[in-house]
């Protein structure tokens, strides 16, 4: 589309003869091509000269473009940047959801497990404690035991002393007896 006309271009292109036709001939043969690329050129004027029908008419087109673009393109793009941004928005507001149920949880879990661990340390130390009471249980009734074994064997090895002295008194008695009466020869 052509927004600016350049006469002496048109003129050059065309040749001369094309210029030589009479205006109202032309006029009425071509209106548009008249308005647009006039049969005699003014070289005062710039080459380049803006002109109120051609901006009308692009201006137009333009508005015809933008109004077809618009409902053709632009309005399913930005439904469809819409819709794409609001399920972006909702996957963030998920994900920041999620990442605050993941931080409650894993404090929850740590409260739990330090919980958990003070349960044992409790229940370790109970333990502890009962084991060393059975300890000290254990270990007295085998001091009581060892005492009661010694009480006992110091009284048998009392006993069988005072058996075995008897015994031996009266073995030696017996000896001294029979060497009696060897030596003297009889009984007495």
């Amino acid at each position: 589309m052509i927004l600016f006309t350049n006469t002496a271009t048109y003129a050059a292109e065309h040749g001369a003869d094309h210029a030589e036709k009479p205006k109202a001939a032309a006029a009425d043969a071509d209106p548009i091509g008249t308005l647009l690329f006039p049969e005699t050129p003014d070289y005062n004027l710039p080459p380049v000269q803006p002109r109120l029908d051609m901006f009308l008419w692009t201006f137009l087109l333009f508005g015809a473009f933008i109004f077809i673009m618009r409902s053709t393109t632009w309005l399913p793009l930005i439904s469809g940047i819409n819709s794409r941004e609001g399920r972006v928005i909702n996957a963030e507001r998920d994900a920041e959801a999620a990442r605050r149920e993941v931080e409650t949880l894993r404090i929850e879990s740590e409260k739990r497990l330090a919980e958990v661990q003070d349960q044992v340390k409790a229940l370790i130390a109970e333990a502890r404690s009962e084991a060393d009471a059975q300890k000290r249980d254990i270990v007295t009734k085998a001091e009581q035991e060892a005492q009661r074994i010694k009480t006992e064997a110091l009284q048998e090895i009392q006993e069988a002393h005072a058996a075995a002295i008897s015994n031996l008194d009266s073995l030696v008695d017996d000896q001294v007896a029979l060497a009696t009466e060897q030596i003297v020869g009889r009984r007495l």
